[in-house]
């Protein structure tokens, strides 16, 4: 079975590492398939300056900032009872992996208060341990579990459990079987107490779309705190599932989970292997496509990150493609951001990009704030006009947005924004997966409304 897999997620998820050690210090103002409209790369040319004033002041942090509860979400670190931080490095510690092609296994790091920052735990030192971490959670026994997209006894990724003095376990590994789900996106804790989620790749079907050998299209499990995993639904079962299942699902105030796939539904006509789904399933795993992504060039295509859940117990997600804006270097179209009811209403309320040029692409994250609109990311132009620069939005819930500030220029300031969440009212802290001139590594921003 190992020889079978192929590392689909890696390339992917190199690009989550957070990686703020010291360069310069301070604060300065200022899968398998291919897709549609992939994220681009930055160009080695700098581009020109903003022609628009900013509606926000952003500051750029080139070391963890002093005051971690306000910069912790950003960085993806999440606070455990110990009072510490912890979150996954992707690749990084002491350890190397894969030795066909070797690379550094991942650690789990832990980060003070006061910003001090050690290794909680290093994979890959131990027989059939997994590596390439992707996500941690808080149970709500206090410990720490997660998941490794690669590793583990037969290979197919990892559910492990790590306490906060640093006992580590492996819980479960995906791959023993030929219709076991192998590369796992990411876990939640469902109110029953039961770890809920999705594998991009394995389960009991072959997807010809998708470039990988064997049973390929994924799965929908639930997996116990003890290790105990059940597949309770896998993906390519129709010639209208959905398939490849990317991000974290959702638990819906109904009790149901809510996830997407990337592609796969019942419309063919955009883009040959569909244009991707939003899915519900049940506790028990029935499953219920909501939305099929492609019917025309307006729509959204391939959903590729979590969908988010509301306090107005309304779903939104993003598409990071389709939607038919036609300023920016995709093919098919620069994204949109749309909402779900639980009852199953599905709305697109913003397509970017439609000939402005100053307008982002790429939607890369959303919240909904306490003001009552969305704000969110979108990774590349903006009013640098730079692919690769990217956004930090605004946008009621009407559909009108407003560009609050746009990075760049390209390899001089921080660009490529990948997360965003909002500390207080008008205050908000995010992640740029790139770091300009001063960082070689992702780099903390904290914007603050004008």
């Amino acid at each position: 079975m190992k020889s079978k897999l192929k590392n689909v997620a890696l390339a992917a998820l190199t690009a989550l590492t957070v990686n703020l050690s010291a360069c310069g210090g301070g604060e300065s103002s200022g899968s398998g398939v291919t897709l549609p409209s992939p994220t681009p790369s930055p160009s080695p040319s700098p581009s020109p300056t903003p022609t628009t004033p900013s509606k926000a002041t952003v500051s750029f942090f080139y070391t963890l900032p002093e005051g971690m509860p306000d910069g912790a979400a950003a960085a993806e670190l999440i606070r455990a009872p110990d009072g510490n931080y912890y979150g996954v490095m992707v690749q990084g510690g002491p350890n190397t992996c894969r030795p066909q092609s070797p690379i550094s296994c991942g650690a789990i790091r832990k980060v003070t208060a006061a910003g001090q920052e050690s290794i909680a735990y290093a994979f890959g030192g131990i027989p059939d341990d997994g590596y390439t971490p992707l996500m941690i959670t808080l149970g709500r026994d206090g410990m720490l579990y997660g998941v490794t997209t690669n590793g583990g006894e037969f290979g197919g990724g990892t559910f492990f459990r790590l306490t906060t003095s640093g006992d580590y376990k492996v819980l479960y590994s995906w791959g023993a079987t030929e219709t076991d789900g192998v590369v796992p996106n990411g876990i939640v804790q469902g109110t029953d107490g039961n770890f809920y989620g999705t594998t991009s790749s394995g389960g009991d079907h072959h997807c010809d779309i998708i470039p990988v050998s064997g049973n390929n299209c994924g799965t929908f499990f639930k997996i116990t705190i003890a290790g105990e995993k059940t597949t309770l639904h896998s993906f390519g079962s129709s010639s209208i599932d959905g398939a490849e299942p990317l991000g974290t699902v959702i638990q819906g105030a109904d009790g149901n989970f809510y996830g997407v796939t990337i592609i796969g539904g019942k419309f063919t006509s955009v883009y040959e292997g569909g244009g991707g789904t939003v899915f519900k399933i049940t506790p028990q795993g029935v499953l219920t496509i909501v939305h099929s992504f492609g019917e025309n060039i307006n729509d959204g295509l391939a959903p590729n990150r979590s969908l988010v859940k509301g306090s107005d117990g309304i779903i939104y997600g993003m598409t990071p493609s389709g939607g038919g804006g036609d300023s920016c270097n995709f093919n098919f179209g620069c994204g949109t951001i749309f909402s779900l009811t639980t009852g199953g209403f599905y709305r697109q309320i913003y397509a970017f990009a439609k000939g402005n040029f100053e307008d982002g692409s790429g939607p890369s994250s959303l919240l909904l704030s306490q003001d009552g609109n969305l704000y969110g990311t979108a990774i590349s132009r903006g009013a640098n006009r730079c692919d690769g620069c990217g956004t930090v939005f605004r946008l009621t819930k009407a559909g009108a947005l407003t560009n609050l500030f746009s990075f760049g220029p390209l390899n001089v300031e921080p660009s490529s924004p990948t997360n965003l969440v909002e500390i207080r009212p008008g205050v908000f802290y995010g992640l740029n997966e790139y770091g300009g001139q001063k960082s070689t590594g992702s780099v903390l921003f904290k914007m603050t409304l004008n």
